[in-house]
């Protein structure tokens, strides 16, 4: 971008840098009205929603942008007239809350890619990069969080980032009992949702730092708060998911030769602190009541006693019964087609992506999840023939997104969703953006902002930007 750029659009880039910031610190934010289950990234994204409706009416939408919003809403209207079925033994309130968990993807994608659809491709690449620095620093935090939850009783705090599903209520039923274990989340009720979080928190770092020439200490050190803090909540979405495909894509592009050009210096600085990471770390498992909880995932004895299946998916598979094949044998014996709607009253947390759909829409619902998943992976594909980059961060959210759904409801999740979502559009806007030859693909160290000054990327969170 250059100085002849409207003024309007430089405005544009401010506005839109500040709400995905914005937008990120609220997915990590208190509930706001805890007996409603109303928590602060509602009102960010259900306002920033209504604000879109109201005098943002001119925005051309990206054909697989619109797939994604007609394939939720078209979800959602089925779930709620399936659910009008049930009126028996439900209430308009849970229907209210269950239908939350699809109309807030609406929401998310409708105001991100109104934020991003005025950026030229350029802007776009920095409003990602400071989207992925947003999330690193709101989960550094919370890895601080979780640190000082080993030594001191955090829950005076925590108690007004957890409520009861049922009551409204504050209560730290899921997170006490995994403290008990040794599981630390943070703000994050389940450590699962902590798991997500994480995962996606460390692939935004992998994708800026094969995308940048220099390295800075501060984001080696923002690494190892990352790894931290994922591996505090003993999360098998972390620890086998986003740690495992972090790696590969890591390594993946050190092979590939992309990384030749870091400077050694940069390498030698990483090195040194990696190094201060692990003696660090060395000295907080000498505190941590997990330790042996987090080893056993890796001990072949408890994998033979537990078996790997079973081990790893925290028993939803792999033996004779379990929640999870009760719920699909159940709405498969009743209800195969359309589904209940809304949860059954006796079905618990529905930790599965797939059972999730299947209960809520039976297979009309699961074809709908499919399709979603169709659409975010031709949009990876597209991705790998025209910005092998991008390409490789979107195929590892998608295989992120398809193997952890095992265990967690990834596209609906509270919180982990929210910033899954604002990494997918703005990675959707930016391969919807046709290339030109006067902008660069690539994300050098330095690069032109709507301010018409050349600056380090990421102009809205200062010199951590340089990555």
């Amino acid at each position: 971008m250059n100085q002849n750029v409207p003024i309007s659009m430089q405005a544009h880039y401010r506005y839109s840098c500040r709400f995905i910031i914005l937008l990120c610190i609220a997915a990590f934010g208190p509930y706001v009205i805890p007996k409603a289950g109303v928590r602060l990234d509602h009102f960010v994204i259900y306002g920033g929603f209504l604000y879109m409706m109201m005098f943002r009416k001119n925005v051309k939408w990206d054909k697989n942008i619109f797939l994604l919003i007609a394939l939720f809403l078209t979800n959602v209207f089925w779930i709620l007239a399936v659910s009008l079925r049930n009126l028996s033994w439900t209430s308009p309130y849970r229907i209210c809350a269950a239908l939350d968990n699809f109309t807030q993807p609406v929401a998310l994608i409708i105001i991100i890619y109104a934020a991003v659809t005025r950026l030229d491709r350029t802007a776009r690449f920095n409003l990602l990069r400071v989207a992925g620095i947003a999330v690193i620093v709101m989960l550094c935090l919370n890895s601080f969080i979780s640190i000082l939850s080993m030594f001191y009783d955090t829950w005076p705090f925590l108690q007004y980032f957890v409520v009861a599903a049922d009551t409204g209520l504050a209560t730290g039923a899921v997170m006490e009992m995994a403290a008990t274990m040794g599981r630390f989340s943070g703000i994050f009720n389940q450590p699962a949702e902590a798991g997500l979080a994480y995962s996606i928190g460390l692939l935004a770092w992998v994708y800026m730092a094969v995308t940048s020439k220099r390295i800075n200490s501060i984001a080696w050190v923002s690494l190892i708060l990352l790894i931290i803090g994922g591996s505090l909540s003993i999360s098998k979405v972390f620890i086998i998911g986003g740690f495992s495909l972090s790696m590969l894509y890591w390594f993946w592009t050190v092979l590939s030769k992309k990384w030749l050009h870091i400077r050694k210096s940069t390498l030698f600085g990483g090195l040194i602190c990696v190094l201060a990471g692990v003696a660090g770390v060395s000295l907080l498992t000498e505190s941590w009541i997990g330790l042996d909880f987090f080893l056993r995932l890796f001990d072949p004895g408890s994998i033979n006693d537990e078996g790997v299946i079973s081990l790893f998916t925290a028993g939803r598979f792999g033996a004779e019964e379990t929640s999870v094949k009760s719920l699909f044998a159940k709405t498969w014996n009743e209800s195969p087609v359309i589904g209940f709607g809304v949860p059954l009253p006796d079905s618990g947390a529905l930790d599965n992506a797939y059972i999730e759909f299947f209960i809520y829409g039976g297979i009309v619902g699961l074809t709908f999840y499919i399709a979603i998943l169709a659409v975010i992976l031709r949009v990876a594909f597209r991705g790998l023939r025209t910005d092998p980059q991008l390409g490789m961060l979107l195929m590892a959210l998608w295989i992120l997104i398809i193997g952890v759904g095992i265990g967690v409801p990834v596209l609906t999740i509270n919180r982990s969703s929210v910033l899954l979502w604002i990494i997918l559009v703005i990675t959707f806007g930016i391969l919807s953006k046709r290339r030109t030859s006067a902008i660069s693909t690539s994300n050098s160290r330095f690069k032109e902002v709507p301010n018409g000054r050349e600056t380090q990327q990421g102009c809205c969170l200062g010199q951590y930007s340089s990555l």
